[in-house]
C-alpha cells in the first residue's frame, strides 16, 4: 500500500462529537517508529478554508512510542464533504503525509 494510507471517516451530524480512532503500531521498514520527537499536526479543510487543525495535546494524544489517538472536535455549521491529512515531521525538518482522508457532515433538524 502506498502513502499516504487513507481512512474515510464515517458520516456525522454537523455540531455532533466524533468517536475517537487511533492509529496503533506505527512502523517505518518494519521498524516500530518513535513519535516521541515528532511534531504530528492534522488539517481538516472545506475547499481551501481549515476547519479544524490538531496538534499532540490538541487533539492528538501520544499513546505509545508509536501509536496516537486522533480526538476530531465539533465542527458545527459546516455541511458536505471535508478533507484530513496527518503530517510528521520528524528530527532533521523531515514531512511526511502519512495519512489522508474525508468526512462528511450532515445538516442536522437542530440546527
Amino acid at each position: 500500500m502506498s502513502l499516504p494510507y487513507e481512512y474515510n471517516i464515517p458520516k456525522n451530524r454537523a455540531g455532533d462529537s466524533y468517536s475517537p480512532f487511533d492509529i496503533t503500531d506505527l512502523q517505518a521498514d518494519g521498524v516500530d517508529m518513535d513519535l516521541s520527537n515528532v511534531t504530528i499536526v492534522m488539517h481538516i479543510k472545506e475547499g481551501g478554508s481549515q476547519r479544524a487543525e490538531l496538534t499532540i495535546g490538541n487533539g492528538i494524544t501520544l499513546l505509545t512510542a508509536n501509536s496516537i489517538r486522533v480526538e476530531i472536535p465539533k465542527i458545527p455549521r459546516v455541511y458536505g464533504k471535508l478533507y484530513w491529512d496527518i503530517q510528521f515531521t520528524f528530527p532533521g525538518d523531515i514531512v511526511k503525509t502519512l495519512f489522508k482522508g474525508t468526512l462528511e457532515q450532515e445538516k442536522d433538524v437542530t440546527q
